[in-house]
C-alpha cells in the first residue's frame, strides 16, 4: 500500500474499530477507510467511471436477487465486513447468503462479522498488485468462495475461485455466479457498455 494512504494517527498497529468509525477521520476528505492489522488504510480513490462499473453490477445483482431471494448484495463506502478484531474490510461490492446470517436478517451493526460468498474489487490506478493479493487472501481465509477483480482499463474480469485458481475473462466472455449465485450470468461487454453509455450491445446472432 502506498505510504500516503497509511494513516499515522492512531499509531499503526494500535487502531481499533472505533477509530475506523470516527467521523473525524474523514473530515474534509471523501475517502473510504479499512482497518488492516490495526492500521487505518485509505482505500484507493475510485473515479466516477470506475465507481459506475460497481454500481451497474449491483443493479444486475439486485435484479437477479428479486427473482432468486438467496441473499443480499451490498456496496458503498461504509459497507464494512469484520473478518477479525483488527481486520475490517470494505469491498466495492459483496454478496452474502441469507442462510449464513442470524435469523436470515441483515445485521444492524456498522461492522458485521459475516462470510461474504462473493467479493468484487474494481481496480483503481493507485491499487498495487500486492495490496489486492493480500485482500484476496484475507477473504479466502475467511470463507469467501468467489473473488472478482475488475480492471476497467484492460476491460477484464479476473475470477478467483481460490488463492491459487483464477481465470481472466474478456469482453466477449460472460461472468457467472457459479455455485454462489446459481443461474446468474452477465456479458462483460454488456456490463462495460451499460456503465459507459446506458445501452446494451446488439444480441449475438445464433
Amino acid at each position: 500500500i502506498p505510504a500516503e494512504r497509511v494513516r499515522l494517527q492512531p499509531l499503526p498497529g494500535t487502531a481499533k474499530q472505533k477509530d475506523l468509525l470516527d467521523p473525524k477521520q474523514r473530515e474534509g476528505r471523501p475517502i473510504r477507510l479499512e482497518l488492516v492489522d490495526g492500521v487505518l488504510v485509505e482505500k484507493a480513490v475510485m473515479g466516477s467511471s470506475d465507481s459506475r462499473l460497481a454500481a451497474v453490477l449491483v443493479g444486475y445483482l439486485f435484479h437477479y436477487l428479486l427473482k432468486n431471494n438467496v441473499g443480499a448484495v451490498n456496496a458503498g463506502g461504509d459497507a464494512y465486513i469484520k473478518l477479525e478484531r483488527d481486520l475490517i474490510r470494505v469491498p466495492d461490492v459483496w454478496f452474502v447468503r441469507w442462510d449464513a446470517l442470524p435469523q436470515r436478517q441483515f445485521p444492524k451493526v456498522p461492522c458485521p462479522e459475516l462470510i461474504a460468498d462473493l467479493v468484487v474489487e474494481v481496480l483503481s490506478k493507485s491499487n498495487t498488485k500486492k495490496e489486492i493479493e493480500r485482500k484476496r487472501q484475507d477473504f479466502f481465509d475467511h470463507g469467501t468462495k468467489l473473488f472478482w477483480v475488475v480492471d476497467p482499463r484492460k476491460q477484464t474480469v479476473t475470477v478467483h475461485r481460490s488463492v491459487h485458481e483464477s481465470e481472466i475473462l474478456h469482453l466477449d466472455d460472460e461472468v457467472s455466479g457459479e455455485g454462489v449465485l446459481p443461474g446468474f450470468s452477465l456479458s462483460i461487454r454488456e456490463w462495460f457498455q451499460v456503465a459507459q453509455d446506458g445501452t446494451k450491445p446488439p444480441a449475438k446472432k445464433k
